[in-house]
């Protein structure tokens, strides 16, 4: 006989299909494959929907296995550089409140440093035996290899290396300088750099590890005013794709985070450089909590994601930005297969609103000239 939820769905087709005088309408003379389907067939519609719910239990059962043997930041230790405020500052508490050993924060001014430490330690479970580190060093510099190697002297080795120290610039390309340009790349992609070059080999030693880059939507599609920072932030998407394929066969996984305008001290700054044109692109979509982006980057990071997006709008550009990116759940793989047509036509309907807004903010900028 067949399992008891197979009889309820091929009942309710029956019940709801168009009737065409099934050969079989007595459930219980149902006993084997060949009546299922011939039942199937004659209840007319039925049939897309009997394989449109197969299809999404399968789907389902894919989805289910790939949160199985997820990665635990549970006794972890977790260095995040840019850990004093924003999002960096954010993840931190996430990964505390997730049961990390050792969280580790790295950036250049100690006061805020300290400052952001109490914070921490405040939500340290005692009997977990939790502990806030510091180091205050710049990303950037050559020494900084000296400075990690004295900052973690006794602690145990990094697990998860979280590079969210970066900095924003909106601009047309008109008005950015090459050093302008140098300073994002500088920041944005050798302070990312750098850090991993340290703290790499002992994870290859260990052959565990993780690393999280941090990247923006602005790193996905073309936003006017952020020519120096999106090419900064492509770049960064660049060098994740690649460092995955390096170092897959040494069981370390790459992440790389795509957040999109986030209430954070780098964003207040912001505010005030954006011209008009920036601030109607803006305008589509919302303003994140930095609470609500760590939640999701620790998530991406315990179920193994490559691309780590945040909200619908991040997620239908991730699909449309997923280009060659690697697959690592099967699951996601059919749900970026299935929804890649309509999210282009919709991605196509944005960016010719985007193009829009610079020709009218244009004319009436020349027009008050």
């Amino acid at each position: 006989m067949m399992p008891g939820w197979l009889d309820s769905v091929l009942t309710y087709l029956l019940q709801w299909g168009p009737h065409h005088d099934p050969p079989k309408q007595n459930m219980d003379d149902i006993d084997d494959l060949e009546d299922v389907f011939e039942l199937m067939f004659s209840c007319g519609w039925g049939l897309v929907v009997a394989i449109f719910v197969l299809l999404l239990l399968f789907w389902l059962f894919l989805y289910l296995l790939s949160l199985r043997n997820q990665y635990n930041l549970a006794g972890k230790h977790v260095l995040i550089t840019g850990g004093s405020s924003g999002i960096g500052k954010a993840v931190a508490k996430e990964a505390l409140l997730r049961g990390a050993e050792v969280v580790t924060i790295l950036a250049r001014n100690e006061e805020k440093l300290e400052a952001t430490k109490s914070e921490l330690e405040r939500l340290i479970t005692p009997k977990l035996d939790q502990r806030v580190n510091t180091i205050s060093a710049d990303v950037c510099s050559e020494e900084l290899q000296e400075e990690l190697e004295i900052g973690l002297s006794g602690l145990p080795p990094v697990d998860v290396l979280i590079n969210s120290a970066g900095i924003t610039f909106t601009a047309s390309f008109q008005d950015t300088t090459p050093q302008d340009f140098e300073k994002q790349l500088q920041v944005n992609v050798l302070g990312s750099v750098r850090p991993t070059k340290v703290l790499l080999p002992d994870m290859i030693e260990k052959q565990q590890g993780r690393i999280v880059f941090i990247s923006s939507m602005a790193g996905q599609t073309a936003l006017y005013g952020y020519t120096a920072y999106s090419a900064s932030k492509y770049a960064v998407r660049g060098l994740a794709e690649v460092l995955d394929m390096e170092l897959k066969v040494h069981n370390i996984r790459v992440s790389v985070s795509f957040p999109p305008d986030t209430d954070t001290p780098m964003l207040q700054g912001e505010l005030g450089q954006r011209s008009p044109i920036v601030k109607a692109q803006a305008g589509f979509g919302s303003v994140f909590k930095a609470e609500s982006v760590a939640r999701d980057i620790c998530r991406g990071i315990e179920r193994g994601k490559f691309l780590i997006t945040h909200g619908f709008d991040g997620f239908l550009l991730g699909v449309i930005a997923t280009g060659m990116s690697p697959v690592y759940h099967w699951a996601t793989l059919i749900t970026e297969v299935v929804c890649l047509g309509l999210f282009r036509l919709v991605g196509c309907v944005y960016i010719t609103l985007f193009y829009n807004i610079v020709r009218r903010e244009t004319k009436k900028a020349k027009k008050q000239n």
